[in-house]
């Protein structure tokens, strides 16, 4: 009865040699995910597994991840290395690029942000890598665009309601107005939903209220719309860590007033042209 622990022992001994290093059982050294990219960029990510010397692992297979869905898989035959991917929207794989302890993604868009890690396994043994988050921001597609002068009823003493779009981006950008100069009073600014697409790219809106006086047709506003965005996403590295600082403005300004184009005016009204006129910035900081 006293061989059974000794037998025992033994099998669990003969195991724990077979993964020592030497023995050629695999280990997971880290996992390269780059932490910030640019809608559009290419991304390159590295699996970190390390073969020991020894009579060798045989065929080892590397598998990556996306938010727990698999998407690549690779095995190394030698000198061959056979790649399958998987359809996960957001993930393109440049299979031209790829290998097998790395493989880079091509144009990367707002879904491909997430969680990745890879997992390597041979005849041996299996080891995983922990995850590593991927997060893609997108700059405004084009300049904010101010609406609604044209569509207005300018009435003495009235209001005139007015809308700046800004281009499609992720996270939305922030949205921001002055007049003549100065901030908008906040109580003057009318929120909209924001507009979500399939890929993710998002559309503030922003409208703005103004006050007219006794008489519109002498009047002139300046109004400029602003639209930003701010990033700052801090990676974890093995020995040290980065941080990255994103910042995207674009700006339109417009005046409008007498010599400005044509706005509509109540019945009764002299005929009075006032047209938009559009004089825009765009400033990348």
């Amino acid at each position: 009865m006293a061989a059974w622990p000794i037998c025992g022992a033994a099998v669990l001994l003969v195991a724990a040699l077979c993964l020592l290093p030497g023995s050629g059982a695999l280990t997971m050294g880290g996992i390269s995910v780059p932490a910030l990219k640019i809608r559009g960029d290419v991304a390159h990510l590295r699996c970190g597994y390390q073969e020991h010397d020894g009579e060798g692992a045989g065929a080892i297979n590397v598998t990556w991840f996306k938010d727990g869905v698999q998407f690549y898989h690779a095995v190394n035959q030698g000198l061959n290395v056979d790649i399958t991917l998987s359809d996960v929207p957001g993930v393109e794989v440049d299979k031209e690029d790829s290998g097998f302890r790395s493989l880079t993604l091509k144009s990367v868009k707002v879904n491909t942000a997430g969680k990745y890690h890879c997992v390597a396994s041979s005849a041996k043994n299996s080891v995983s890598s922990q995850e590593q988050s991927m997060l893609v921001i997108a700059p405004p597609t084009s300049d904010p665009v101010i609406s609604g002068f044209r569509e207005a009823i300018w009435v003495a003493n009235g209001t005139l309601e007015i809308n700046c779009t800004a281009g499609k981006s992720f996270p939305a950008a922030n949205i921001t107005w002055s007049v003549d100069g100065k901030p908008a009073d906040h109580g003057r600014l009318i929120r909209w939903p924001t507009e979500v697409d399939e890929e993710g790219l998002q559309t503030a809106r922003v409208g703005l209220t103004l006050q007219l006086g006794p008489d519109p047709s002498k009047e002139e506003i300046h109004v400029t719309c602003e639209a930003d965005i701010k990033k700052t996403v801090i990676h974890m590295g093995t020995d040290v860590a980065t941080r990255d600082d994103l910042h995207y403005r674009r700006t339109t300004d417009s005046k409008i007033g007498p010599s400005s184009g044509a706005a509509r005016w109540p019945v009764g009204w002299a005929a009075a042209l006032l047209v938009l006129l559009p004089s825009v910035s765009a400033r990348w900081t």
